[in-house]
């Protein structure tokens, strides 16, 4: 076996997946910062009034930001930023554009799916957007009707296949291990 062979491929920008109740979608990401120190000065001075979301919060169309801990956040864009990368006094600036996988969720199934995938209640009380999704740290918003899954890249394979053995099974026990 050449273990540099993926049996399970990374999802691709525009790939569906249907199943009974859900659509599984991977959705091109768009542009994406990586900001941290000092989040309002960088927010103030990069897109004044981008609101900050926590878990399961709503996101607006349009320029937002992901608070994944105290002092980090993911600016999230519709196109990639012309910015550049570093210090700019009390806050860094990441490229992130290419950092994450984002597969959003719609359906009937939806809650279902993500009380069998994470503990945490996606209503955006907590202040920070990043959980365990299935076992992988994910960023966790919403897009009208849509669950908002932002997962590393090289785990988006592995969310992707997640979703698929979920979304086949009838029922789901959420006490299960995933």
């Amino acid at each position: 076996m050449d273990e540099r062979h993926w049996t399970n491929p990374s999802p691709e920008p525009g790939q569906v997946a249907e199943y009974p109740g859900l659509s599984v979608t991977c959705i091109a990401p768009g542009g994406a910062l990586m900001i941290s120190g000092d989040l309002d000065a960088a927010l103030s001075a990069l897109v004044e009034g981008a609101p900050v979301l926590g878990c399961g919060a709503p996101a607006p169309e349009g320029t937002h930001a992901i608070r994944i801990a105290r002092d980090r956040a993911l600016l999230v864009t519709d196109a990639p930023l012309d910015v550049a990368p570093g210090w700019h006094g009390s806050y860094a600036i990441s490229l992130a554009d290419d950092l994450y996988t984002l597969i959003s969720l719609e359906g009937s199934r939806v809650e279902e799916i993500a009380a069998a995938c994470t503990a945490t209640p996606l209503d955006g009380s907590s202040p920070s957007a990043t959980t365990l999704f299935g076992g992988l740290g994910a960023h966790v918003t919403r897009g009208g009707n849509r669950l908002m899954i932002r997962v590393q890249s090289p785990d988006g394979a592995a969310l992707w296949s997640l979703l698929a053995r979920l979304a086949g099974a009838e029922t789901i026990d959420p006490s299960a291990p995933t």
